[in-house]
């Protein structure tokens, strides 16, 4: 968010669903961006370090305690890391360390007590969405040794094996032209599972890019179906954001 900066960078917000005040975590030089939260502490890319113009594509990994207003630097190395997850005992990011070039990027894994750090998927698999999740972590990347179309990779981190999920199957696995019943079918799982943990709150990700025709989606969900969507979620009865 931009309100509060003097460059027009972004600032890192966070919401407190118990007042329903927003607060500022991060501000200075330079952008801090794409945050993740677990639990009280927030992680976040921090631009401080970066000079494009002197060719220094430098980045570093920030992690901020909501309870105690207590900001630590995470990392401290030359090279670009972006899209930070945390866990308990985890940190999983995008990095361009030991990559051929500035913008390919391999996903590392940082242990939060013994600071080791794995690269478990590199930059000739062109690693992406990825997730983390008490002991387990989550990609997209084409998978080892037979490159082809990208497929989800889950590691378990107690063990360190990673399980490419229907390594068989053609192309990248991004369920392409989902339509409108068989989305609704999945929301209406989720919303299931919603109802199941009781939340008071509700915070959606409205992206509009699952619009048939949209040139960043491979969806074909139609104005119907997102009206439905939306109708469904209201029909939850909490409140949302």
């Amino acid at each position: 968010d931009t309100r509060d900066s003097t460059d027009s960078k972004g600032d890192i917000f966070y919401f407190d669903l118990r007042t329903l005040i927003d607060n500022l975590a991060a501000s200075r030089v330079g952008s801090q961006i794409t945050p993740d939260i677990s639990g009280d502490e927030l992680v976040y890319c921090d631009y401080q370090f970066s000079d494009p113009s002197q060719g220094i594509h430098r980045t570093e990994l920030f992690l901020y305690n909501t309870a105690n207003d207590l900001e630590t630097q995470i990392t401290d190395s030359v090279q670009i890391k972006n899209q930070p997850k945390i866990d308990r005992s985890y940190f999983l990011f995008r990095s361009n360390e030991s990559c051929p070039s500035t913008y390919d990027l391999n996903l590392t894994l940082l242990h939060r007590t013994t600071g080791d750090t794995t690269v478990v998927s590199d930059c000739e698999q062109d690693p992406e969405t990825h997730s983390l999740s008490d002991r387990w972590a989550a990609w997209t990347a084409r998978p080892l040794p037979n490159l082809g179309g990208k497929k989800v990779h889950v590691m378990d981190l107690e063990t360190g094996v990673i399980t490419v999920i229907s390594p068989d199957a053609p192309g990248e696995q991004f369920f392409p032209h989902t339509d409108d019943d068989h989305y609704l079918q999945t929301l209406d799982e989720a919303i299931g599972l919603i109802q199941k943990f009781e939340p008071s709150h509700l915070v959606v990700s409205a992206g509009m890019d699952i619009y048939k025709g949209d040139p960043l989606g491979k969806f074909d969900v139609t104005a119907d179906g997102i009206r439905e969507i939306g109708r469904r979620i209201e029909a939850m009865g909490l409140p949302t954001l």
